[in-house]
């Protein structure tokens, strides 16, 4: 490697803004002299180095949590070589790393090897401390891409699934997710029960104070709905104003204790909005099929919950009503 004084002191800020990620550069060299002088260069331009004296040390310094990650492999190492240490790295898919091998000028076959074991990058020796600096913020820029488009894509599955007013499931995945429980509650003979609440007046509420506020509580109904349900319950947005909640394993006469109940921490307190504090009303109806049952059809369960929530609704509204119970609308194989 070759430098001078006023390449190896170039600092980082001169260079376009690379985020607030602490980044690590692991140099895993066999040679002490280079990993060193890359350790000193490094330190000048504020990352945060750490040396690996041999591969198998470079692969137990990137298991350790960290963010993105630069690093910086020579060829020969004790034990595990540079190309040996890149196939590793890009094994592990979880690893998000970015990897310069060090080979010699000259060599293009240690290059083409390099490239092909996973390298993202080579550098040639000997090479100036400027050209590893332009080396490394071209794979932190490539790094913070992979990173906005990961996130970019869990944004997009999570649009696909979810309701974008409340956040939970949408139409579309709570319908799935009922035909994948009904067909796991069949398989092991288990119970299922099925709530459909209705939040009551919103249109009255969009007519009162606006949809802004009418918005403001279906969140909140969402949220506490989901607070109020244990952690393998699932709850999805089924119409506009409608919710449909997933027990598992609940016997169909136990459903109108854990109606009432969820009922009760929906409505029990006013929701703060920007026009003041809105009470609501729900209705539920609710539908339970009995463990053992051999064959039912998801239609079935959500007509005999629309039953329900039609008789909840007769009854005056913020009532709960459970097909199978004293409605004796049975639901059974």
């Amino acid at each position: 490697m070759e430098t001078t004084t006023e390449e190896a002191s170039l600092p980082l800020a001169a260079a376009e803004d690379v985020g607030d990620e602490n980044w690590r550069v692991i140099v895993a060299e066999g040679d002490k002299e280079r990993r060193l002088a890359m350790l000193a260069w490094l330190k000048g331009w504020d990352y945060r180095a750490m040396p690996a004296i041999n591969g198998e040390h470079a692969l137990e310094l990137l298991r350790k949590p960290a963010g993105s990650t630069l690093a910086l492999v020579g060829q020969n190492m004790p034990g595990l070589d540079g190309p040996g240490l890149c196939r590793k790295i890009k094994r592990r898919r979880s690893l998000r790393t970015y990897v310069v091998l060090l080979t010699r000028k000259g060599r293009d076959q240690e290059v083409a090897a390099g490239l092909e074991a996973g390298a993202d990058d080579c550098l040639q020796e000997p090479f100036r401390a400027s050209e590893l600096q332009m080396r490394l913020r071209a794979g932190q820029r490539i790094l913070q891409l992979l990173k906005q488009l990961e996130a970019a894509q869990k944004a997009l599955k999570f649009g696909t699934t979810h309701d974008a007013l409340t956040g939970i499931f949408n139409r579309d995945m709570i319908a799935s997710t009922l035909d994948r429980e009904l067909a796991r509650a069949l398989r092991t003979q288990k119970a299922l029960g099925i709530l459909k609440l209705d939040l009551c007046h919103l249109r009255e509420i969009n007519r009162l104070h606006g949809h802004a506020v009418g918005d403001c509580v279906l969140q909140e109904v969402a949220q506490r709905l989901h607070s109020s349900l244990r952690p393998y319950d699932t709850v999805g947005r089924y119409g506009a104003e409608e919710f449909l909640i997933l027990i598992p394993e609940i016997a169909p006469e136990n459903l109108s204790s854990v109606v009432t109940r969820l009922r009760s921490s929906v409505t029990q307190a006013p929701i703060s909005t920007s026009a003041g504090p809105v009470s609501i009303a729900v209705s539920i109806g609710a539908s339970g099929m009995a463990a053992g049952t051999l064959r039912l059809g998801a239609h079935f369960l959500l007509h005999a919950a629309d039953v329900a929530l039609y008789l909840s609704r007769r009854s005056g509204r913020n009532c709960v009503r459970v097909c199978g119970s004293e409605d004796r609308v049975l639901v059974s194989s």
